[in-house]
């Protein structure tokens, strides 16, 4: 019967669904969990077909596949059908009135759902192929055809091609969009896509079967990401450049969008640290869970429902028990009402509207007439975005035209903002050099449709962002010699190597030979000794240009490290730092 296994499948997957959810979603293990999702389907469309092996709950599996059918069955609609007598004919008493039972309706509507699903799923399919097919089209070399677009919003990929509007991206963004599509077009992601997309429809009336079709997109993104960063793209402007993609309204089937609802998440995932290899332990959860999840069938389920609160045991007991009494339907003595609650009418009383709160962002204090937000020189990519959300649902949009970090991803030094409302748009920033933070920029937003940019927010606000600043501030100081590398290594013409040698490395036990074949040493002074050999090479103390006469004045007291660097050109740079 198809109720029966249609029921059985549902609950097979909702119990697998959710132990993935709770369980193993967040894992870094993403190819793991794409077979684990995978199998989800598999084991939920094919084990309601077979009896469960010897080590499983025999009589549970029995009494579920021989008694949900026959409870089916038997249960029909009752109604009385009453007949006039002068309605009624000769031939009255050879008429049949045929009732319809329960499976009957439950049949009905479930096409009536399969049918409109499936229409709706060809519809968006056939409107994608038709906008699809006029568009020109190049083969790369890779096989993989590129479709120009030009009122594509943002970029995605069906199958073996990637649609996009190369005018609307820069080239570097370019190269992270085709690396990431080419990722989903490479690992056949679209096949489970379409896997999905076909349980969602086959089981239209279960939620989990639209929630499991949402990790599979999920969990897709993140293996797209993790390949792109691991071909050598750098991190934080990948994630620029997610951010700056417009997201896509409405979503087609079986795409992989480049930009998604989901960006915080991925963003999230890329710098989540590795998981570790005793969360593997947790899959093993997943196939234990497989075997339990039979306990909500009889003759279990009166224990699964002594373990859940008491204010639902009673409504999961009609569900589950069939018209037997249950000792969890017992309840206190009935005598023992509880008092009822007084409630103030003053306390209903609406609060001010001028009165400011927090956000969900932290970066955004709002009214029901004004919200005003700002971005501090410490703000994250994850924390822009979320800032972008809640203004697009207040009143506004906000769009990042560039923003830059320090070379160590520190600190914004460079922003600039667009915010449209329905009645003006604003643009403003701030820019500052590469090693330098920005102080914050801010504005707000009314419901009439007004704007501010640039203007100071309220006192919350302002606090937070001055202390993000000077917060700023200690790290400049404190990676100032790093930010001198940085800068000195981005002058080196060509390809270069560095070493560091610390205080403890040039006492060690093999300080003579260092010296005879480096010429780095201590003199008997116990000062740093930088041999004649280097004299052609280039000097510098702290950051700052000095000779070497002048570094071999520096006590070993007061010497912390050395870096040597040297081009492919054999030239060599030495870089003191001192206590």
């Amino acid at each position: 019967m198809l109720i029966p296994y249609l029921f059985k499948v549902s609950i097979l997957l909702t119990a697998l669904t959710l132990g993935y959810r709770w369980l193993v979603r967040f894992e870094t293990f993403s190819v793991v969990n794409r077979i684990l999702l995978w199998f989800n389907v598999a084991a939920s469309w094919t084990l309601p077909l077979a009896p469960l092996p010897a080590w499983g709950p025999i009589k549970v599996q029995t009494e579920f596949h021989e008694n949900l059918p026959r409870l089916i069955e038997n249960l029909s609609v009752t109604s009385e059908i009453k007949v006039s007598p002068g309605i009624i004919t000769a031939d009255s008493s050879n008429v049949i009135v045929q009732e319809w039972q329960l499976t009957d309706w439950l049949l009905a509507i479930y096409f009536t759902g399969l049918i409109l699903s499936i229409a709706i799923f060809l519809f968006q399919i056939s409107r994608l192929l038709l906008r699809l097919w006029p568009l020109p089209a190049q083969k790369l070399h890779n096989g993989i055809v590129l479709v120009k677009d030009e009122k594509n919003v943002s970029p995605y990929s069906f199958f073996g091609r990637i649609i996009l509007n190369p005018m609307q991206h820069s080239n570097l963004a370019l190269q992270h969009i085709l690396a990431h599509e080419t990722e989903h077009i490479r690992q056949y992601h679209s096949l489970d896509l379409l896997a999905a997309e076909f349980q969602r429809i086959l089981l239209w009336f279960n939620p989990s079967a639209w929630f499991h079709k949402k990790l599979v997109d999920e969990n897709l993104e993140y293996l797209a990401d993790n390949a792109v960063l691991k071909n050598g793209f750098e991190k934080k402007a990948y994630q620029i450049h997610l951010l700056g993609v417009t997201l896509q309204t409405g979503d087609l089937p079986l795409t992989h969008n480049f930009a998604q609802s989901m960006l915080k998440m991925r963003i999230k995932m890329m710098n989540r640290q590795r998981s570790k290899l005793w969360a593997s332990g947790k899959y093993l959860l997943l196939i234990a869970l497989l075997y339990l999840s039979s306990a909500f069938i009889a003759p279990y389920q009166n224990k699964v429902i002594e373990a859940l609160p008491e204010d639902i045991r009673p409504v999961m007991n009609a569900l589950v028990v069939e018209g037997k009494p249950s000792s969890v339907l017992q309840k206190e003595d009935s005598s023992e009402l509880k008092k009822p609650t007084t409630i103030r009418l003053d306390s209903l009383k609406s609060q001010p509207d001028d009165i400011l709160k927090f956000g969900n962002s932290p970066w955004i204090i709002k009214n029901k007439k004004t919200l005003y937000w700002a971005i501090s020189p410490l703000a994250t990519i994850a924390e822009i975005h979320n800032m972008s959300l809640e203004i697009r649902n207040f009143a506004g949009e906000m769009n990042i035209n560039s923003i830059s970090y320090d070379p160590l991803q520190l600190f914004i030094t460079s922003l600039n903002v667009k915010i449209n409302t329905q009645g003006a748009a604003g643009e403003g920033g701030q820019e500052e050099d590469k090693y330098t933070p920005v102080k914050g920029y801010s504005g707000s937003i009314s419901k009439n449709g007004s704007l501010t940019m640039g203007g100071l927010p309220p006192e919350p606000l302002l606090n937070k962002i001055e202390t993000d600043y000077q917060k700023a501030l200690e790290l400049k100081q404190e990676n100032e010699a790093r930010f001198f590398e940085k800068d000195l290594e981005s002058k080196i013409d060509g390809a270069f190597s560095g070493t560091i040698y610390t205080k403890d490395y040039l006492e060690g036990p093999h300080r003579e030979a260092i010296y005879q074949k480096l010429g780095l040493g201590i003199s008997s002074e116990n000062t740093l000794n930088i041999t004649s050999m280097h004299k052609f090479g280039e000097f510098y103390l702290n950051g700052k240009p000095t000779g070497l006469a002048t570094l071999n004045t520096i006590t070993m007291d007061r010497f912390i490290r050395l870096n040597l660097i040297q081009d492919d050109h054999g030239k060599k740079y030495f870089l003191v730092y001192t206590k």
